[in-house]
């Protein structure tokens, strides 16, 4: 997530998750709860002014489901060999502008 928001530091919060969901493997995408459609339920709920508890509960849920299955797929490890592989290329770019 941090390449993401480094990278994309302008991006509105539902184009963010767009873009971390697009960094998840496919069967973890299939398999588990979705970061975006979470947040698109609290948002039209909060933009509704309308409290819904049960909302809350299940999305912390989910929310919590969803990064047990980022430890499962060892996605932590998988971001930080594409931040490291983004910064070598970064650096190859300058070192040859140079």
């Amino acid at each position: 997530m941090i390449a993401i928001s480094n990278k994309d530091a302008r991006l509105h919060a539902d184009e963010l998750g767009t873009a971390y969901n697009d960094t998840l493997p496919d069967d973890l995408k299939a398999r588990f709860p979705s970061l975006t459609k979470i947040y698109e339920q609290i948002s039209d709920c909060l933009h509704s002014g309308k409290t819904d508890g049960e909302l809350f509960a299940k999305s912390a849920s989910e929310s919590e489901e969803h990064f047990e299955a980022r430890r499962l797929f060892k996605q932590d490890a998988e971001d930080k060999n594409r931040e490291a592989k983004a910064k070598e290329k970064q650096s190859r770019t300058e070192i040859a502008e140079n």
